[in-house]
């Protein structure tokens, strides 16, 4: 592998972090709105799994990780 096409996959490498740090924050900060905004925990659970696409065991981790 030449010098070139280790930085070009060390840059692929460094926006798909980015881009999965950005996906975690934005779920994050869902939970902390549907929270503030005194919506069930079955429905953020919902809300969580529709919008991102988790599995329903996911969304409850994560709710139940953030609330």
């Amino acid at each position: 592998m030449t010098y070139e096409m280790k930085i070009r996959e060390a840059h692929e490498d460094g926006k798909e972090e980015g881009r999965n740090e950005g996906i975690r924050e934005g779920m994050l900060k869902a939970v902390a709105m549907l929270k503030k905004l005194k919506l069930s925990k079955e429905v953020a659970v919902k809300q969580i799994a529709d919008t991102y696409s988790l599995t329903h065991e996911e969304a409850v981790s994560l709710v139940n990780r953030n609330w």
